[in-house]
């Protein structure tokens, strides 16, 4: 089997990687529940704020081996023509902002950027922030003009993005980890022969292997990296009686 891999940005926003794959005319492609809560409603239970446990090697078993995780949501995405093929954490998802989020009052006036999921848009509505979407590779020239005040990501996409350029402080409140999902189009899928499946499901196996050791150490060298690269920035990690104060 040979795979032409497209990068991100190249076949249009996350909506519209949706809806090719749900064509056929791609076969696999990432798709973040945070986009495809608009699609999958069901999806968004990974969009909930402080229901994942911050212990990781529980979260990991609950996202990989979980008896009922897969089995409960794959006929909500085979309604939609795809085909859940793995669920990836993607590292805890970090606050960036141009001054300190360690309430929900100070989340009051700013204009802060989600995924479209509506759960997620709810929640920062819910604290008080004026919420807005837009795709992912405006973020930075947004956050940088001043049309938005904030967002939120994993360490990797902050660094790699270069969001820290434009923000001066990152704050951990352990509200909610990146979750991923391969996917595929489920018909495609269906209509390979047995053993071609076979190979993609130990493919898939083996890279979530990797990724789930490799997670940790590659956001905790990202942060490490922003800091060398910004040193100005201030980083904060809220305390549990602040962070009860976002679960009441």
């Amino acid at each position: 089997m040979r795979c032409k891999i497209h990068l991100y940005g190249e076949l249009g926003t996350s909506g519209e990687i949706t809806e090719l794959l749900q064509k056929g005319d791609l076969h696999f492609a990432f798709q973040s529940p945070g986009h495809l809560g608009s699609y999958i409603p069901e999806v968004q239970v990974f969009s909930i704020h402080y229901l994942f446990p911050t212990d990781f090697k529980l979260l990991e078993k609950i996202l990989r081996k979980g008896p009922h995780t897969y089995k409960a949501l794959q006929k909500y995405y085979r309604k939609h023509k795809l085909e859940l093929l793995s669920i990836i954490e993607e590292g805890w998802q970090i606050w960036t902002a141009n001054k300190p989020l360690r309430k929900p009052a100070d989340f009051e006036g700013i204009t802060f950027r989600v995924m479209s999921s509506p759960l997620l848009i709810t929640a920062y509505r819910l604290y008080g922030a004026y919420v807005i979407t837009v795709p992912y590779g405006q973020i930075y020239d947004d956050l940088a003009l001043g049309r938005i005040d904030a967002e939120t990501q994993p360490f990797f996409a902050i660094q790699e993005m270069k969001f820290y350029e434009v923000q001066d402080y990152m704050i951990k409140a352990n509200q909610l980890p990146f979750i991923g999902t391969f996917a595929a189009n489920h018909m495609f899928i269906k209509g390979l022969p047995e053993d071609i499946r076979d190979m993609i499901n130990d493919a898939i196996e083996g890279a979530n292997e990797y990724i789930f050791d490799f997670e940790p150490k590659l956001n905790e060298k990202r942060r490490q990296m922003i800091m060398a690269a910004k040193p100005s920035m201030k980083y904060i990690e809220l305390t549990d009686e602040e962070i009860n104060a976002f679960k009441e």
